[in-house]
C-alpha cells in the first residue's frame, strides 16, 4: 500500500472548500486534508503543517493566490 498524501485547500469560497475536501476524502489517497479560507491563514498553517500538495484558488480578496505562491518558504520544496 502506498503512503497517503496530505493536502492544503486554499479558497475563499466555503462551498468550493467543502466540495474539494469531500472529493479528496473520497479518493482514499489523502489522510490529512486541511482547509484555509485565506492566504494569510494558509501561510500561518504552513509553519506547522507540511502538505504534499496545495490546491489554491487564484482570485481571492486581499492577498490572492499569486501572492501566496511568492510567500511559500523555500523549505517547502516537496510541494507540487
Amino acid at each position: 500500500m502506498e503512503p497517503k498524501l496530505s493536502a492544503l485547500v486554499i479558497d475563499d469560497e466555503e462551498s468550493a472548500r467543502k466540495l474539494l475536501n469531500k472529493l479528496l476524502e473520497e479518493t482514499q489517497y489523502f489522510d490529512d486534508i486541511r482547509v484555509a479560507p485565506s492566504v494569510v491563514l494558509a501561510n500561518s498553517m504552513l509553519t506547522q503543517f507540511d502538505p504534499d500538495i496545495i490546491f489554491l484558488d487564484i482570485k481571492m480578496p486581499g492577498k490572492d493566490g499569486f501572492a501566496f505562491i511568492h510567500d511559500i518558504p523555500h523549505k517547502k520544496e516537496n510541494l507540487k
